[in-house]
């Protein structure tokens, strides 16, 4: 008994081929390079940061390379997919810095007052 679902579809296969024809084969990802650079940028803020920002970095650089090397092979379905992900993660990266950043600045603050009160 076959139920279908093992056989592809021949209009999405279709509709792929279209669209495969219509790009270039030296076109990259649209967004691509924007999470590409931003990843490689948490990656560097490791000195001042805490270590989830780098592993943020680092997936936000391999889901964009992945993103880029499945839009070259045409399968813009997972590409799209993938890009998401490292926005998600980059996004993610980048709220931890700012979160990070303030926790510290608060910290300072306090210490600070609490070291001109007991003086």
């Amino acid at each position: 008994m076959d139920n279908g679902l093992n056989n592809q579809n021949p209009y999405i296969n279709q509709n792929t081929q279209q669209v495969n024809a219509q790009l270039p084969n030296n076109m990259n990802v649209p967004g691509y390079m924007l999470w590409l650079l931003l990843g490689i940028a948490q990656i560097l803020t490791l000195c001042c940061c805490n270590c989830i920002t780098f592993i943020f970095g680092i997936l936000t650089v391999v889901f964009a390379c992945i993103a880029n090397n499945q839009f070259k092979q045409g399968n813009i379905i997972m590409s799209t997919s993938n890009i998401k992900k490292a926005k998600i993660f980059n996004i993610l990266g980048w709220l931890l810095i700012v979160v990070n950043f303030v926790i510290n600045l608060l910290l300072g603050v306090f210490e600070y007052i609490g070291n001109y009160i007991t003086q």
